[in-house]
């Protein structure tokens, strides 16, 4: 799971967490406060009805207390004595009215609640008040339907609803944003660092954050700067050394191929000796200034249209004398034939480059295959070779400049370690890519990816 995706989730289902939090206790607290104003204001009004019958207990009295209750709503009124007999109502009550009504005022701790124990849909509100005259002694009792309470829980249901839906859009609005914040810069670093990786140190990313980010983005710009300074003292040791070293193995190369010619046979093999190291070295010099200009870009390239089966099934005849001196055998499969654009020269450098280095690394009398394939848009040539393969990690490293896969045979494989180097700039150069991994059985294999030339 990506870090975006994580941080999204878990700051969406803090925020979420927080509103259903919020919501429920605002729905709550608003209930609760409505719930204790109308029970106290029945309370109230109770207590008031008591205090007039005290004062004046006759039926005028009642029939005023229940003309000022009628105008609550739907209200029984109900005077009971202090055996629980109802002496006078607002309704005509069943003998079930009157025994609920009464148990209730027997049952109840406090003065008014609202109950659920009613024959209506919605829940009432029951109050009782004990009062006593110098006629008699008893309670007022009342039931009042709670249709507004009912009502405004509703209207707090729904305002709760709408408050955290605004809250989620909220929250998911904000989610983005924060996203955005920490994993933008972080992608950018992560795109910086994967070029840089690559050998890209030119990247920078120049932010002025002053929080953790910042800071590591400017240690990268740093690194990358030290980087690019170190690879470009480094082209320019390799250059300076290139060019003093061509003079003067030009000289001992010409020396000793006159030597060969005249001294004695005994003698003529060390000659031979110095003049095959002379022109190893000579071509170590020209590996490193080729491939240092593959590097700047300075190369020269004359592009050419390429049939590539043709181009192939020549290159391995002119590779067939190596192969035979090695005692290698050589295959030549075209899938599919296909037309690039690219500098013959070079291209048949870098086939050369691996064939030479399979040759190298392979046991005598194998075999070493190309293959042509393409698709719509892509041309493919992979050589595959029958050798020990490549240790997995080691894999990435084997385009690097001066690698040697096989440290343990280096000193007898010749080689310079900058084949595949100069197979990896002159395929970039030309628009491409290279792979290379294990085959499943035995041996390794190499991949030159092309675009292909279309109408």
């Amino acid at each position: 799971m990506k870090l975006s995706l994580r941080i999204a989730l878990l700051f969406f289902s803090a925020i979420l967490l927080l509103l259903l939090i919020m919501g429920a206790a605002f729905y709550e607290l608003s209930r609760q406060f409505y719930e204790d104003r109308l029970l106290h204001d029945v309370s109230d009004r109770m207590t008031a009805h008591g205090r007039v019958l005290e004062q004046d207990d006759h039926d005028g009295a009642f029939a005023h207390i229940q003309t000022m209750e009628e105008a609550q709503g739907e209200v029984v009124f109900v005077q009971f004595s202090a055996d629980g007999e109802a002496l006078r109502s607002s309704d005509r009550l069943t003998p079930a009215d009157t025994a609920r009504y009464w148990d209730w005022i027997e049952q109840s701790d406090s003065e008014a609640a609202i109950t659920e124990a009613s024959t209506h849909n919605e829940p009432h509100v029951y109050a009782y008040h004990a009062f006593e005259t110098d006629r008699a002694e008893g309670y007022l009792f009342v039931d009042q339907a709670s249709g507004e309470f009912a009502a405004t829980r509703e209207t707090l249901i729904y305002l709760t609803g709408i408050i955290m839906l605004l809250g989620l859009l909220l929250a998911g609005g904000l989610t983005i944003l924060l996203t955005r914040w920490i994993t933008t810069p972080l992608n950018q670093i992560r795109s910086v660092s994967s070029r840089i990786a690559n050998g890209d140190f030119t990247s920078e990313l120049s932010w002025k954050r002053t929080d953790e980010i910042g800071d590591l983005s400017r240690s990268i710009d740093q690194m990358a700067g030290r980087l690019a300074a170190y690879q470009a003292s480094r082209k320019r040791l390799l250059a300076n050394i290139s060019h003093d070293l061509r003079t003067p193995l030009t000289y001992v190369k010409g020396y000793s191929s006159l030597l060969k010619e005249k001294l004695a046979a005994d003698e003529r093999k060390q000659a031979e000796v110095i003049h095959r190291e002379a022109a190893r070295m000579e071509k170590l010099v020209t590996d490193i200034v080729d491939l240092t200009k593959m590097e700047d870009g300075a190369l020269s390239v004359k592009p050419d249209t390429i049939q590539l089966c043709s181009f192939l099934h020549e290159i391995a005849r002119h590779h067939q004398l190596l192969a035979e001196e090695t005692g290698h055998r050589v295959h030549v499969i075209c899938q599919k034939d296909s037309t690039i654009y690219a500098d013959p020269a070079r291209l048949e450098q870098a086939l050369f480059n691996l064939f030479q280095n399979a040759v190298r690394y392979t046991p005598a009398g194998t075999a070493i295959t190309w293959e042509i394939n393409c698709d719509e848009n892509r041309s493919f040539i992979l050589l595959q070779d029958e050798g020990p393969g490549i240790q997995p990690e080691k894999l990435p490293h084997i385009w690097d400049r001066f690698y040697r896969a096989d440290e343990a045979r280096s000193s007898a494989v010749p080689g310079s370690g900058l084949g595949l180097a100069i197979v990896r700039q002159i395929v970039l150069a030309s628009g491409g890519q290279v792979a290379a991994g294990n085959r499943n059985d035995r041996g390794a294999w190499f991949r030159i990816e092309l675009p292909s030339l279309t109408n």
